[in-house]
């Protein structure tokens, strides 16, 4: 399986694409989780307790921002 982050743009270069602040947070953890995780993904909970964000729709929406703008994909 592909990775969803794999071959996107680099993370460090998100305020040049208009990602919020909070989008970029979002994205550099998704990079270093994979990384640190042997290309594993981590859960909706794991990115909530990352990010101390409540809502798991906030999350949702933040990765939909993502796959719109070309960061990541979903599998």
């Amino acid at each position: 399986m592909q990775s969803p982050t794999r071959g996107c743009k680099a993370a460090g270069s998100a305020v040049k694409y208009n990602l919020t602040r909070r989008q970029k947070e979002l994205l550099e953890f998704l990079v270093l989780f994979e990384k640190e995780n042997d290309g594993l993904m981590p859960t909706l909970k794991e990115m909530q307790s990352a990010l101390g964000i409540k809502s798991r729709g906030l999350i949702h929406r933040r990765l939909k921002h993502l796959e719109d703008r070309g960061w990541i994909a979903r599998l």
